[in-house]
């Protein structure tokens, strides 16, 4: 019963660092795509859902649906998050990637830029506690000892 609950332990805690670590990855790149390749132009809001999900932080986060137009006058239409209350037909600024105009994020939005912090110092805490315990597992004597040879 032991060392099944050892796997079950081992398995959740793989889960959920190569989550951590995935969702680093994604904020990484979206990031780097607004950063570098952003383009600014208004939006027109076309549709505004209420999300309490971030209950902790004790505020709403409005996802709004928006239409823009890129510089080569290409119509697009996507989900963007913001903090700020709109309702339907507001012109918003935002910014998106001109190498993949669906990512777009409203003007002076950090909550991307947060929430890759925060994941990126889960990660090296994650690589870090990964490091150790394969030490310790190297350094105990009987470690090679006690795998079995088929």
């Amino acid at each position: 019963m032991k060392k099944i609950l050892n796997i079950f332990w081992s398995v959740a805690v793989i889960v959920f660092s190569v989550t951590i670590i995935g969702l680093t990855l994604s904020n990484a790149k979206f990031i780097f795509l607004i950063s570098r390749y952003g383009e600014e132009t208004s939006a027109t809001v076309i549709d505004t859902k209420r999300s309490s999900w971030r209950s902790s932080r004790k505020h709403e986060v409005n996802i709004l649906t928006v239409r823009y137009t890129d510089k080569y006058n290409k119509t697009y239409i996507t989900n963007i998050t913001s903090d700020k209350h709109v309702s339907s037909g507001d012109k918003i600024t935002i910014i998106y990637s001109r190498l993949s105009p669906k990512i777009a994020d409203t003007k002076g939005n950090s909550e991307y830029k947060l929430n890759f912090c925060l994941e990126l110092y889960y990660s090296f805490i994650i690589i870090f506690v990964a490091i150790y315990y394969y030490q310790e597992f190297k350094s105990t004597p009987d470690y090679w000892k006690s795998k079995k040879r088929y």
